[in-house]
Protein backbone atom coordinates (compact mmCIF):
# COMPACT_ATOMS: atom_id res chain seq x y z
CA UNK A 1 0.00 0.00 0.00
CA UNK A 2 1.28 3.47 -0.81
CA UNK A 3 1.96 6.03 1.89
CA UNK A 4 -0.67 8.35 0.46
CA UNK A 5 -3.31 5.57 0.62
CA UNK A 6 -2.37 4.80 4.25
CA UNK A 7 -2.62 8.47 5.21
CA UNK A 8 -6.00 8.75 3.48
CA UNK A 9 -7.40 5.70 5.31
CA UNK A 10 -6.05 6.93 8.66
CA UNK A 11 -7.69 10.35 8.16
CA UNK A 12 -11.04 8.72 7.35
CA UNK A 13 -10.90 6.55 10.49
CA UNK A 14 -9.44 9.30 12.72
CA UNK A 15 -6.34 7.23 13.53
CA UNK A 16 -2.58 7.70 13.16
CA UNK A 17 -0.02 6.07 10.87
CA UNK A 18 2.69 4.57 13.10
CA UNK A 19 6.00 3.42 11.66
CA UNK A 20 6.78 0.02 13.24
CA UNK A 21 9.95 -1.02 11.39
CA UNK A 22 11.61 1.92 9.62
CA UNK A 23 14.63 -0.07 8.39
CA UNK A 24 12.59 -2.73 6.58
CA UNK A 25 12.15 -2.47 2.82
CA UNK A 26 9.43 -1.30 2.36
CA UNK A 27 8.99 0.25 5.83
CA UNK A 28 6.29 -1.39 7.95
CA UNK A 29 3.56 0.92 9.24
CA UNK A 30 0.44 0.40 11.31
CA UNK A 31 -2.78 2.37 11.37
CA UNK A 32 -3.70 2.76 15.02
CA UNK A 33 -4.32 5.22 17.84
CA UNK A 34 -1.02 6.78 18.98
CA UNK A 35 -1.94 6.86 22.70
CA UNK A 36 -2.98 3.19 22.62
CA UNK A 37 0.29 2.28 20.89
CA UNK A 38 2.36 4.10 23.56
CA UNK A 39 0.36 2.42 26.34
CA UNK A 40 1.11 -1.04 24.98
CA UNK A 41 4.80 -0.21 24.53
CA UNK A 42 5.11 0.97 28.14
CA UNK A 43 3.23 -2.12 29.32
CA UNK A 44 5.65 -4.47 27.53
CA UNK A 45 8.64 -2.55 28.97
CA UNK A 46 7.21 -2.96 32.48
CA UNK A 47 6.84 -6.70 31.93
CA UNK A 48 10.44 -6.96 30.74
CA UNK A 49 11.61 -5.11 33.85
CA UNK A 50 9.83 -7.63 36.07
CA UNK A 51 11.43 -10.53 34.22
CA UNK A 52 14.93 -9.12 34.77
CA UNK A 53 14.37 -9.03 38.51
CA UNK A 54 13.77 -12.81 38.52
CA UNK A 55 17.29 -13.65 37.37
CA UNK A 56 18.54 -14.27 40.92
CA UNK A 57 17.59 -17.43 42.77
CA UNK A 58 18.17 -17.97 46.46
CA UNK A 59 19.69 -20.73 48.58
CA UNK A 60 19.76 -20.66 52.40
CA UNK A 61 21.51 -22.99 54.79
CA UNK A 62 22.68 -22.76 58.36
CA UNK A 63 26.06 -23.49 59.83
CA UNK A 64 24.82 -26.76 61.38
CA UNK A 65 23.60 -28.22 58.08
CA UNK A 66 24.34 -31.90 57.56
CA UNK A 67 26.57 -33.09 54.70
CA UNK A 68 23.77 -34.69 52.68
CA UNK A 69 21.54 -31.62 53.02
CA UNK A 70 24.40 -29.41 51.85
CA UNK A 71 24.83 -31.65 48.80
CA UNK A 72 21.14 -31.20 47.99
CA UNK A 73 21.45 -27.41 48.32
CA UNK A 74 24.56 -27.47 46.09
CA UNK A 75 22.76 -29.57 43.48
CA UNK A 76 19.89 -27.07 43.49
CA UNK A 77 22.35 -24.20 43.05
CA UNK A 78 24.06 -26.12 40.22
CA UNK A 79 20.70 -26.45 38.46
CA UNK A 80 20.12 -22.70 38.76
CA UNK A 81 23.62 -21.94 37.46
CA UNK A 82 23.16 -24.30 34.51
CA UNK A 83 20.07 -22.29 33.57
CA UNK A 84 22.20 -19.10 33.71
CA UNK A 85 20.63 -17.72 36.87
CA UNK A 86 22.66 -15.98 39.53
CA UNK A 87 22.43 -17.57 42.97
CA UNK A 88 22.24 -15.62 46.21
CA UNK A 89 23.54 -17.79 49.03
CA UNK A 90 22.49 -16.80 52.54
CA UNK A 91 23.92 -18.31 55.68
CA UNK A 92 21.86 -17.06 58.63
CA UNK A 93 23.73 -17.28 61.90
CA UNK A 94 22.58 -17.53 65.49
CA UNK A 95 24.14 -15.27 68.08
CA UNK A 96 26.71 -17.82 69.29
CA UNK A 97 27.64 -18.84 65.70
CA UNK A 98 28.74 -15.34 64.68
CA UNK A 99 32.12 -15.78 66.34
CA UNK A 100 32.99 -18.97 64.43
CA UNK A 101 34.64 -17.27 61.44
CA UNK A 102 36.81 -20.25 60.46
CA UNK A 103 33.85 -22.65 60.46
CA UNK A 104 31.83 -20.24 58.32
CA UNK A 105 34.61 -19.87 55.75
CA UNK A 106 35.09 -23.62 55.68
CA UNK A 107 31.35 -24.18 55.11
CA UNK A 108 31.42 -21.69 52.18
CA UNK A 109 34.41 -23.51 50.64
CA UNK A 110 32.73 -26.90 51.03
CA UNK A 111 29.53 -25.57 49.44
CA UNK A 112 31.41 -24.13 46.44
CA UNK A 113 33.28 -27.41 45.95
CA UNK A 114 30.02 -29.37 46.01
CA UNK A 115 28.48 -27.10 43.36
CA UNK A 116 30.99 -28.63 40.89
CA UNK A 117 30.53 -25.79 38.41
CA UNK A 118 33.14 -23.07 37.88
CA UNK A 119 31.69 -20.02 39.60
CA UNK A 120 32.59 -16.39 39.98
CA UNK A 121 31.48 -14.04 42.72
CA UNK A 122 29.19 -11.20 41.72
CA UNK A 123 29.18 -10.22 45.37
CA UNK A 124 31.89 -11.55 47.66
CA UNK A 125 30.83 -13.06 51.00
CA UNK A 126 29.76 -10.18 53.21
CA UNK A 127 28.97 -10.23 56.88
CA UNK A 128 25.63 -8.74 57.85
CA UNK A 129 23.76 -8.67 61.16
CA UNK A 130 21.79 -11.73 60.06
CA UNK A 131 24.75 -13.77 58.81
CA UNK A 132 26.70 -14.08 55.57
CA UNK A 133 25.47 -13.41 52.04
CA UNK A 134 27.12 -13.76 48.64
CA UNK A 135 26.05 -13.98 45.01
CA UNK A 136 27.63 -16.41 42.55
CA UNK A 137 27.27 -16.87 38.82
CA UNK A 138 28.53 -19.43 36.36
CA UNK A 139 31.94 -18.53 34.98
CA UNK A 140 33.46 -19.93 31.86
CA UNK A 141 36.71 -21.80 32.50
CA UNK A 142 39.83 -20.19 31.14
CA UNK A 143 41.67 -22.45 28.72
CA UNK A 144 45.39 -22.28 29.41
CA UNK A 145 47.78 -22.80 26.55
CA UNK A 146 50.46 -25.38 26.79
CA UNK A 147 53.70 -23.80 28.02
CA UNK A 148 55.73 -25.62 25.35
CA UNK A 149 53.57 -24.19 22.54
CA UNK A 150 54.04 -20.68 23.91
CA UNK A 151 57.82 -21.08 24.12
CA UNK A 152 57.97 -22.41 20.52
CA UNK A 153 55.93 -19.46 19.29
CA UNK A 154 58.13 -16.97 21.13
CA UNK A 155 61.28 -18.65 19.72
CA UNK A 156 59.82 -18.47 16.19
CA UNK A 157 59.02 -14.80 16.68
CA UNK A 158 62.55 -14.10 17.92
CA UNK A 159 64.03 -15.89 14.89
CA UNK A 160 61.77 -13.92 12.53
CA UNK A 161 62.73 -10.62 14.21
CA UNK A 162 66.45 -11.42 13.87
CA UNK A 163 66.03 -12.31 10.19
CA UNK A 164 64.43 -8.95 9.45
Amino acid sequence: MNLSDALEISLKKGLDVIEIQPHAKPPVVKISDWAKFLYHQKKTLRKQGVQKAGKIKGIRFGLKIFEHDLEIKAARARGFLDKNFKVRVQIPLRRYERDLQNAIKEKIKVFLLKVEVPVAFDQAPQKSPQGYTFIIRKSHPVVKKNHEEESKKSEDQQINNKAV
